[in-house]
């Protein structure tokens, strides 16, 4: 039998979607970061772990490939459109068959892989099949996989088909900071237990404040329900800057409510590639808007093109920030239309 030293496989399944902008992505940078501190100071975790990260949004990467915990970089991480869980489960799929080694009569195999997926969006892609198809690898390459689920948005449900383990947590840094922290003890935990001379079943740290568990959903998933979050396109009237706007499902009225604005840039919008999707709304289910990130105007307007802007109080002819057009006022929606946007 081959012999080398075998190691704990640990990937980081992380969403860097629209719905982690502003404060969550940089929670998650940090606390990506603090993990990596908190790791380099145990000895028996640089031994054992090995560490690999892979992002999704409209696309899945492996950012860092299975590499050795001290050797580790993290890059920095940037939001992009879209929620491709289904590439993710795909690709993690790939990573372990390629990078884990499994135990075979001529090889003593890796230990069985921790895997952190987390996400506060909704999936953007066909996540069902990919899902499925990971846990019947379950059998070959087993892996220990928790599902956590940041902030209120997340369907516990399709979570609940990923994993036999999800987690539920509120989506504030002091949370992500706690939940970084916990994942960095969980691998400490592990390493410790399986570098013992009768290694038993892998136990998790105990769970810190404002994580807990949740229950998973049998069954069908429910047909005809409302997503509970989407994001709307804006251009500033004034300076063609863009923004979003995030709404709230109110299941009560059957329409959303705005929760806040998030400036993004072209290099989002180009990721984005007028991939817009009609969400199936009308404007009348929609409930007002917030006041433009970058000048302030209150009100929105739309262009004969489809797309949304900022707009205020003032009247005569203004352009459209989009396509460049001539309106007579910004103000001037034309009565209901449809929406289109993206799903978080």
């Amino acid at each position: 039998m081959e012999v080398y030293e075998r190691r704990l496989p640990v990937y980081l399944v992380l969403d860097v979607s629209e719905s982690m902008l502003d404060e969550g992505i940089d929670a998650l940078q940090k606390g990506l970061t603090a993990l990596m501190m908190d790791l380099h100071g145990d000895a028996q975790a640089l031994e054992t772990a090995w560490v690999s990260v892979i992002t999704f949004a409209d696309r899945a990467e492996q950012v860092v490939p299975l590499t050795e915990l001290a050797r580790v970089r993290i890059p920095p991480l940037r939001c992009r459109p879209g929620t491709a869980l289904g590439g993710a489960l795909t690709l993690l799929a790939e990573c372990v068959r390629r990078e884990v080694r499994t135990q075979s009569a001529e090889v003593k195999g890796d230990w069985k892989p921790l895997v952190f997926l987390m996400t506060d969006g909704m999936p953007t892609d066909d996540w069902e099949r990919p899902a499925a198809a990971l846990r019947a690898m379950a059998g070959r390459y087993p892996a220990n996989l928790v599902a956590i689920g940041c902030g209120e948005e997340v369907d516990p449900y399709v979570l609940g088909q990923v994993s036999g383990s999800v987690l539920m947590m509120r989506g504030d840094p002091e949370s992500f900071r706690r939940l970084f922290q916990w994942i960095s003890s969980s691998i400490t935990v592990t390493s410790k237990a399986v570098a013992s001379p009768d290694p038993g079943p892998v136990s998790l740290d105990k769970l810190p404040d404002g994580v807990a568990p949740a229950p998973v959903a049998a069954g069908p998933r429910p047909r005809g329900a409302r997503v509970p979050v989407i994001f709307i396109p804006f251009r500033c009237r004034r300076s063609r800057r863009p923004y979003l706007v995030r709404y709230r499902l109110l299941e009560a009225l059957d329409g959303y409510e705005p929760l806040r604005t998030h400036r993004v840039d072209e290099e989002y919008l180009a990721a984005a590639g007028g991939s817009d999707a009609a969400l199936g709304l009308s404007s009348e289910q929609v409930f007002g808007v917030l006041p433009c990130p970058h000048c302030g105007a209150e009100g929105a307007g739309r262009c004969p093109c489809g797309r949304l802007m900022c707009a205020d109080d003032d009247v005569g002819p203004t352009a459209c920030p989009w396509c460049g057009c001539t309106l007579q006022t910004a103000a001037d929606g034309g009565g209901p239309f449809s929406l289109s946007g993206r799903i978080g």
